[in-house]
């Protein structure tokens, strides 16, 4: 399995303008068993995709990023990962959440936020968070529970939404 990216066709494939195919193998016909790199696109577990982008079943990530405890405000960067944690342990009032965006692009995000110590932790959202009906959820405040927090960035604002109140 590799990636072939060039204008040259590597040895029995067949390349056309210059894209890649990532880990799949052409099966039948002459090129039987060749890494084959299609039409400007980027195709993972697909032969001929039809997009920029294009996954044949399910994307995964290996894990999440963990921020680790937080007994202050804090900031989420969005370039760690897609899929982040934090514990809170500072008690009572914790202070503002900020976000550091992606460098570039538009896209979805979770935030995994468990309630540390003996619970009670509660934050603030900065600006350009924002919630549904303009309210930020109240977090779960009881010890060892999890709320998701889910957002989608447009490249300048957090549009997001909360899932509350998991027993892990």
């Amino acid at each position: 399995m590799g990636a072939y990216a060039t204008n040259a066709a590597p040895a029995g494939g067949l390349v056309a303008s210059g894209n890649v195919g990532i880990g799949t193998t052409n099966v039948g016909g002459a090129n039987e068993g060749a890494f084959t790199v299609m039409n400007g696109n980027v195709g993972i577990g697909t032969w001929v995709p039809g997009s920029s982008l294009q996954v044949g079943n399910v994307i995964t990530f290996q894990s999440e990023y963990n921020i680790g405890s937080q007994n202050a405000g804090f900031t989420v960067n969005w370039n760690n990962g897609n899929k982040q944690k934090v514990t809170l342990t500072g008690g009572a009032s914790q202070g503002t959440v900020t976000f550091t965006g992606p460098t570039s692009g538009v896209t979805n995000l979770l935030l995994e936020v468990v309630q540390g110590g003996s619970g009670t932790n509660t934050v603030s959202w900065a600006s350009p968070i924002k919630w549904p009906g303009g309210t930020a959820p109240t977090l779960t405040t009881s010890s060892g529970q999890d709320d998701i927090v889910t957002c989608y960035y447009n490249g300048t604002d957090y549009f997001c939404s909360s899932t509350l109140n998991f027993t892990p």
